[in-house]
């Protein structure tokens, strides 16, 4: 079925992938004959842009530079816990900035998951700033 939606591939096509770390990236790919992942699938928090993102753009762009990302923003530190409003008060700028750049530098349409799951109560989002800090987030790109 085709809906002529944006990235919907053409034809009778799933697009798929893997992630979390190379190693389990390639795993997937060899136990598959046909119908290679092209999805890397990568996990960051708001904080750790700086830290970690370009390590982890760098390793799925070692196994191809064709891999579309799938990038989980978790919007909550491990110290203090859900960082909505800290996003929209602007606190964390040169984070966005740098992600935002980094993403339009790749050339490659990139699924941003933006607070994924943020309907898990382990995450604790304040729905009202979650919402708010989802709007900035989209709006800095």
């Amino acid at each position: 079925m085709d809906y002529n939606q944006k990235f919907e591939p053409i034809g009778n096509k799933v697009i798929h992938g893997a992630g979390q770390s190379p190693t389990t990236f390639k795993n997937y790919s060899s136990a598959l004959y046909k119908s290679k992942p092209i999805l890397y699938m990568m996990y960051i928090r708001i904080n750790e842009i700086s830290l970690n993102f370009s390590k982890k753009l760098k390793e799925m762009q070692n196994i191809s530079k064709e891999l579309i990302p799938q990038i989980g923003l978790n919007l909550k530190t491990r110290e203090k816990g859900s960082q909505c409003r800290e996003i929209f008060e602007r606190k964390y700028d040169k984070e966005l900035t740098s992600l935002c750049k980094k993403i339009k530098n790749l050339r490659n349409p990139t699924f941003l998951r933006i607070g994924y799951e943020f309907n898990n109560p382990s995450h604790n989002y304040n729905a009202k700033d979650y919402i708010r800090a989802f709007r900035y987030i989209v709006n800095s790109f």
